[in-house]
This record gives structure tokens, sequence and C-alpha cells, in this order.
């Protein structure tokens, strides 16, 4: 072995290891790796439904009053009734959603609030494709 070879080894290693990476790449794509689980999409009413369903089966019946509708219908009646649409969308994958929902969402005081001044509140879980629609559909009716 050469000096030069020494001195160059390292380099060699290292071009090798980056060929290999960047041949690796476009196959990469190839692999979806989804952090959300799929979830069976439901009818607009059928998932306003489950999504009362399954708050109500973690953090309790006391909580505040979801609307029974999809957005759509919400959003409608919001615009006919001229009241306020409060949206809460909700997601499995964030670590402060089970204090927020227990913390916030089932507050009593919120709940006597939303009731009296004339709230429409939309729940929704993200992992659903109304919910999704949800964040993108806020019109100002002014």
């Amino acid at each position: 072995m050469t000096l030069w070879t020494l001195i160059c080894s390292p380099f060699t290693t290292l071009h090798r290891i980056l060929t290999f990476i960047t041949t690796l790449v476009p196959y990469l794509s190839r692999f979806h790796l989804n952090s959300i689980p799929t979830r069976r999409q439901l009818a607009l009413q059928d998932t306003a439904s489950r999504f009362v369903r399954e708050f109500e089966e973690l953090y309790g019946p006391r909580h505040i009053p979801f609307e029974q509708h999809g957005y759509a219908d919400s959003m409608h009646h919001v615009k006919e009734n001229d009241v306020y649409l409060l949206v809460v969308l909700v997601s499995e994958e964030h670590d402060d959603t089970p204090a927020f929902c227990r913390g916030v969402l089932c507050d009593e005081m919120l709940s006597e609030w939303v009731q009296g001044n004339d709230v429409v509140v939309w729940g929704g879980n993200v992992a659903d494709s109304e919910a999704n629609t949800g964040i993108i559909c806020f019109v100002n009716y002014d």
C-alpha cells in the first residue's frame, strides 16, 4: 500500500457510501409510510356521529354540544340562522389532544357559554376526509 492510497481511503469509502445511497433514493419513493392509519370513510352525517361517539368513549358524555350533521350542512345552518360556527379538529397523532379535550372541550363553563351564545360546534378527526374539507372551506359571509 502506498501513502497516497492511505490518504485517499476515507474519501473513497465515503464516495462508495454516497453512491450506494443515491442509487437507492429513486426506489425509496415506492414505499408509502403513512403515519396516520387509514380509516374507513363514511357518509358525512355518519362521520359526524362517529366523531361524537369516539369522543364520548374517550372523554365521557359531558362536553360541548357537537353538531351531528356534516360540515356542509352545519355551514348552511350557520349561514341561514346567522350564528357562529366553532370548528374543532382533533388528531390522534398529537400529544396534547387528550389534555385539550379533557381540559377545554369537556369544561362545563365553555359548554354553558356555547349553548347560551348561539354557537354551533362542529368537530372532526383529521384522519377523516370530511375534517380535511372543513380546514379549507372557511368562508366569510359578510
